[in-house]
C-alpha cells in the first residue's frame, strides 16, 4: 500500500514449466523464464530493485539485469512487471530487492531492452474468460497510471475494483499470498 492506496495483488510465484506462462512471457520477448532466488540485501529499499542493484554492483561488482518479474493468481491471470537483479561476480543472478509479499524466488525474464525504458511497466494477461477479469485489469492498469500521474486514485474507480476483486474471490478462491516460493513473516 502507498500512500493509502492499494490496488496492487498479492500474486504468487507462477511454475514456469506451465504452457500459458511459456505462451505469456513469449508475447513480451523471446527467451526463458527462469527462477531466481531472493536474498534481500540489509541496504536494499522495497519499490526500488534499479537503485537497489547498482548499489550492490557498485560495491560488490557484477551488474544489473533487466527484465521482468512475472507473477500469478492461479487461474485468474498473469503479471509481468519490468523489474532488476544482481548478477554477481561469480555470474550467479539474485533478486536483492526485498518483497512486500515476501517471495524466496521469484519467476525472472530476461529484456534488456526494458534497461531503455525503466518505470513502472507492467503487462496483463487474463487466464480465465470471463469479462469480470477483463474489467479488472484494464482499471487496475487505470488506477495504476492514475497514480503513477497524482498520487491518488479516483473513489469510484477504487470502490469498483475492490467489487471485482471480491467477485473474482468469490468466483476462484481468496487471492494468493507468494505460493510455494513465499516466505510467511
Amino acid at each position: 500500500m502507498e500512500n493509502g492506496i492499494s490496488i496492487s495483488r498479492s500474486m504468487i510465484t507462477p511454475d514456469i514449466g506451465q504452457k500459458y506462462l511459456i505462451e505469456f512471457a513469449g508475447t513480451i520477448c523471446p527467451g526463458s523464464v527462469v527462477y531466481v532466488d531472493v536474498h534481500p540485501h540489509p541496504l536494499a529499499r522495497y519499490r526500488h530493485c534499479e537503485q537497489n542493484v547498482n548499489l550492490i554492483a557498485q560495491k560488490y561488482g557484477g551488474a544489473a539485469v533487466y527484465g521482468w518479474h512475472i507473477t500469478e493468481w492461479p487461474n485468474v491471470y498473469l503479471s509481468a512487471m519490468h523489474h532488476v537483479i544482481w548478477k554477481s561476480p561469480k555470474e550467479d543472478f539474485v533478486d536483492p530487492t526485498p518483497h512486500t509479499m515476501g517471495f524466496k524466488k521469484i519467476a525472472y525474464l530476461r529484456d534488456e531492452r526494458v534497461a531503455s525504458n525503466f518505470g513502472h511497466e507492467s503487462i496483463d494477461s487474463a487466464i480465465a474468460s470471463d469479462s469480470e477479469v477483463a474489467e479488472f485489469l484494464s482499471l487496475a492498469r487505470q488506477g495504476n497510471e492514475e497514480i503513477i500521474r497524482t498520487d491518488s486514485i479516483d473513489p469510484q474507480l477504487q470502490r469498483r475494483l475492490q467489487e471485482l476483486v471480491a467477485w473474482m474471490e468469490r468466483k476462484y478462491g481468496k487471492e494468493p499470498r507468494g505460493g510455494p516460493f513465499f516466505e510467511r513473516n
